[in-house]
């Protein structure tokens, strides 16, 4: 399978071995946009239970990494993110420089 995924040019873990969840849509069902700002909230002890690791990347529409003007291409458990005081986890997805 990652002979199969190799040729394709998609580089991806098998689903036992990671998961990948795509979303396009904000809370109300319209299409995500730069025009706006978002926030991937985790509630005190509720970020990812998972094995391993989480992390968020964010692409653009033809799957490529999108652009940023500090070279941070996910966000994760590992990321060093500081807590809310409630012991939230905020991550703020908004656009930071026109094209």
């Amino acid at each position: 399978m990652r002979a199969v995924q190799m040729l394709a040019g998609f580089v991806a873990n098998d689903p036992e071995e990671a998961m990948y969840i795509n979303v396009s849509l904000d809370g109300e069902g319209k299409p995500l946009t730069g025009a706006n700002r978002y926030v991937i909230h985790f509630a005190k002890g509720q970020q990812p239970k998972v094995n391993a690791f989480w992390s968020i990347t964010m692409y653009n529409p033809q799957y490529n990494l999108v652009d940023n003007p500090i070279n941070r291409y996910s966000l994760g458990d590992r990321s060093g993110m500081k807590g809310n005081a409630d012991g939230s986890v905020g991550i703020i997805c908004r656009r930071t420089h026109p094209d």
